[in-house]
C-alpha cells in the first residue's frame, strides 16, 4: 500500500527542518561573531585567494562562476520541466521539480543504466563541490557560507525526494504498470 500524500509532505517538512538546523546554527555563529569560526573562515579565505592569485586560476574560476549562475540553472531547469510536462505528460512531476529546483527528478528517468546513473550523480557531486570551492577560492564566500549552502542544498533535495516518493507500481505484476 502506498504512502499518503500528507504523510509524504510531513516527512519532507520534517527533513527540511532537520537539515535547516545546522544552517541556522552556522548563521547564528556568524552573526554572533563566534571567534573560532570567524578565524577559520578568514584563514581559509586568505589561503585560497592567495593560491588563486599565485596559480592564475581566477579566469577559469570566474568562467565557472558565470556558467553556474542561478539564471542559467533556472533556464535549463525550466526547459527540462516544460519538456517533461508537454512531451511526456508528466505535469505533476514537472511542477514539483520546477517548484523545488531539483532537476535530478527530471534527469533520473532519462538515464537507463545503473552505471550511467552513477556517472550522473558523480558528475553532479563534482560540479557542486567545484562551485563551492570556486566561491571560496575567489573570496566571494567564506567556507562557513559554502558549508551552509551544501547542507541546505542537500536538505532541500532530500526533503523534496522523500516528499515526492510514494506509491509505485509493483515490478512483478503481469499487467500494465499503474501511474506513480
Amino acid at each position: 500500500m502506498g504512502t499518503s500524500r500528507w504523510t509524504r509532505l510531513l516527512r519532507a517538512v520534517a527533513a527540511i527542518v532537520l537539515f535547516s538546523l545546522p544552517v541556522l546554527l552556522l548563521g547564528f555563529a556568524v552573526r554572533e561573531q563566534f571567534d573560532p569560526l570567524i578565524r577559520l573562515d578568514k584563514s581559509v579565505i586568505a589561503w585560497a585567494t592567495d593560491l588563486t592569485r599565485s596559480t592564475g586560476a581566477a579566469p577559469a574560476l570566474i568562467a565557472l562562476q558565470e556558467a553556474t549562475q542561478p539564471k542559467w540553472v533556472h533556464v535549463v531547469g525550466t526547459l527540462v520541466a516544460l519538456w517533461a510536462w508537454l512531451a511526456k505528460g508528466l505535469r505533476n512531476r514537472a511542477l514539483w521539480a520546477f517548484a523545488t529546483s531539483v532537476m535530478v527528478f527530471l534527469l533520473w528517468p532519462l538515464v537507463t543504466s545503473a552505471a550511467a546513473r552513477r556517472v550522473l550523480v558523480a558528475a553532479a557531486a563534482v560540479l557542486v563541490l567545484a562551485v563551492g570551492c570556486d566561491r571560496v577560492f575567489l573570496g566571494a564566500h567564506f567556507p562557513s557560507d559554502v558549508t551552509a549552502g551544501f547542507i541546505l542544498g542537500l536538505g532541500i533535495t532530500f526533503s523534496s525526494w522523500i516528499g515526492f516518493i510514494g506509491k509505485t507500481a509493483a515490478t512483478s505484476s503481469p499487467g500494465p504498470s499503474a501511474p506513480a
